[in-house]
């Protein structure tokens, strides 16, 4: 949570221009554009430990929307290749549930059995990374659980 009030403060550093009074020292930071825009998947490091936090913003429920599996993928390709990363703890925001199944609407808006096909493969080639991880991982077990999948 934390993170996520850091990149807030910090957008407005980068969005708004600010007079500082003369003599004041200004650093400048930069956060991937690719950290700001997630809605679904954030994470922190703490000490060697990433913290990954899923949470849908829309739903009660965290679902395996073509969002949330990109931002996973994204987040866990960041975390794979920091070496001060030795292992990892992916929770959920929603309390009793950590991915309860498949975002129904996103597969009712497909068009074409292909459509479904390739949402599938992705979504499985994603839980294939998870499954191949470098690194421990730990999935606290919350019913209903994505970890029945893996």
């Amino acid at each position: 949570m934390a993170g996520v009030r850091v990149v807030g403060v910090l957008s407005r550093f980068i969005t708004r221009r600010y007079n500082f009074p003369s003599g004041l020292c200004l650093r400048n930071f930069t956060v991937a554009s690719s950290a700001m825009a997630r809605t679904h998947v954030n994470y922190e490091i703490r000490e060697d430990v990433a913290v990954v936090r899923i949470n849908d913003p829309n739903s009660k429920v965290n679902t395996l929307s073509q969002k949330m599996q990109e931002e996973m993928t994204d987040v866990m390709n960041e975390i794979w290749g920091n070496a001060n990363v030795t292992s990892a703890v992916l929770i959920s925001s929603k309390p009793g549930c950590f991915i309860a199944g498949a975002d129904i609407n996103m597969i009712q808006a497909c068009k074409s059995a292909e459509e479904v096909t390739g949402l599938s493969q992705e979504g499985q080639k994603m839980f294939e990374k998870v499954e191949k991880s470098p690194i421990p991982l730990w999935l606290p077990s919350m019913a209903p659980a994505w970890e029945e999948g893996l």
